[in-house]
């Protein structure tokens, strides 16, 4: 699983890979039905 650490400095530093890990994680959390946000 992706360290929030890592998450932030992706985000910090490039908005758009943001994204697409945010929504990396959003699927997979659908895929494994843990809809826990």
């Amino acid at each position: 699983m992706i360290r929030p650490g890592l998450l932030f400095m992706e985000c910090y530093y490039d908005k758009k890979r943001c994204y697409q890990l945010l929504e990396q994680i959003a699927t997979y959390m659908e895929l494994k039905g843990e809809n826990t946000f």
